[in-house]
């Protein structure tokens, strides 16, 4: 990484710097498969960081190539300046255990070279692989702004004009219909554009008190279906952009942490995590509910699908005790049960009430509680929410720690 002179660069700029490296003739030996192979390896690339694990014999098996072909093309790329070696692999046995054999695996980097930045007048700042595009050059902006204006006038000339409700076909050269043409035959008679009448918007109603649609209208259903859409996404609400690329890092977190999520991408892992993120649970608490599931040896082929289905379930299970818990009738509330508590146990004949306690009563409790903690202490042993209201949070905590302490040993007289 710090012998290269190319700057590091996303997926998607790469290969357009790739398309214009073999354009130009950068290397009489790039050809199209050379563009396959990057398209490849862009496909798996981190987002981000540009970096991909190379996987010679998997990459040869998706393309159909030899794994000669394969490593001609990556050396191509390179000496065009396109690849950066991150990680060298090695043939070391790392022993994993369930593996005869593991080796480490090369990881490759994204970069452009210097040339293709001074062709399209890019400024940049720094060197090497950490040097970073902060601006382009008038020239660029010139050139871009004229290509942009060209694919907008492009894009509107191939457009179709619009229409509302009617059928609109080229029609032919006003000539007489019995005239031969070029070829000898009668040119054929045809009817004018039918005038249609324009299809009511969705939900309308025609004059006769029906919809102009072909099923008829079934509102209960389709509010009750969006209503168990939005309850049952894991991904409710409109989330910022920049939002969505922190859930993007931390489910990256995640599938380097968690193994059976390893094959999943970013994008889709990151969604299905939103309600773990939402709780407010961080990259490693994540992973480690996730790993707390214990899957053993079960590797589930989506691991999206499986973690949205999972915290579905958790959820509705969550809501079925909360209703339960809502809907159970405590005994005290009952009033029969209430009056006869009351007429065995009147409020004058309990032998600890006592009147309401004033705030000079508090205050001078706990001038002397500051003096004698041990009267705090034994408070706390008979009626310890009396005690919290009489001595306060403060005097309260520092006898809780005198009455917990190993080391300091106290006794009552």
């Amino acid at each position: 990484m710090d012998a290269t002179a190319s700057r590091r660069v996303r997926p998607r700029a790469w290969l357009c710097a790739i398309a214009w490296l073999i354009a130009t003739g950068s290397h009489r030996k790039a050809s199209r498969t050379t563009t396959r192979i990057a398209q490849d390896l862009a496909a798996r690339m981190d987002h981000h960081e540009g970096t991909v694990i190379y996987g010679l014999d998997a990459t040869a098996q998706r393309l159909r190539l030899s794994r000669a072909t394969v490593k001609r093309h990556i050396a191509v790329l390179r000496e065009l300046g396109a690849l950066a070696w991150q990680i060298h692999g090695s043939r070391r046995n790392l022993r994993k255990p369930d593996r005869p054999y593991t080796a480490t695996g090369t990881v490759y980097a994204a970069v452009v070279p210097p040339a293709y930045d001074r062709a399209h007048g890019h400024r940049t700042t720094g060197t090497g692989y950490t040097a970073r595009l902060i601006g382009l050059t008038s020239t660029a902006r010139a050139r871009m702004a004229a290509a942009a204006v060209a694919a907008t006038r492009s894009r509107s000339e191939a457009a179709p004009p619009p229409h509302r409700g009617r059928t609109i076909l080229p029609s032919p050269r006003r000539t007489d219909p019995n005239t031969p043409t070029a070829t000898g035959s009668h040119r054929p008679r045809h009817a004018p554009p039918s005038l249609n009448t324009p299809t009511p918007p969705f939900g309308s109603r025609s004059i006769n008190g029906f919809k102009n649609t072909r099923t008829p209208a079934n509102t209960a259903t389709t509010a009750a279906t969006s209503t168990a859409t939005t309850i049952n996404h894991p991904g409710a609400g409109i989330r910022s952009p920049l939002r969505v690329a922190r859930d993007i890092r931390v489910a990256a977190t995640v599938r380097a942490r968690v193994t059976w999520t390893a094959h999943e991408s970013l994008r889709r892992l990151a969604w299905a995590l939103r309600p773990l993120i939402d709780r407010g649970l961080d990259a490693p608490r994540i992973a480690g509910e996730l790993t707390a599931w214990h899957l053993d040896d079960w590797r589930p082929r989506h691991p999206a699908a499986f973690i949205t289905a999972r915290l579905r379930r958790e959820a509705a299970l969550d809501a079925r005790h909360h209703a339960e818990r809502a809907a159970a009738v405590h005994p005290t509330s009952n009033p029969a049960w209430r009056a006869c508590m009351d007429r065995l146990f009147p409020p004058s004949a309990d032998p600890t009430h006592a009147p309401p306690r004033t705030t000079e009563a508090r205050r001078a409790a706990r001038v002397a509680g500051r003096h004698d903690l041990v009267r705090v202490i034994e408070h706390l042993e008979r009626d310890f929410t009396d005690a919290l209201d009489l001595y306060g949070t403060d005097l309260t905590r520092r006898a809780s720690n005198l009455a917990g302490s190993t080391t300091i040993h106290w006794h009552t007289q």
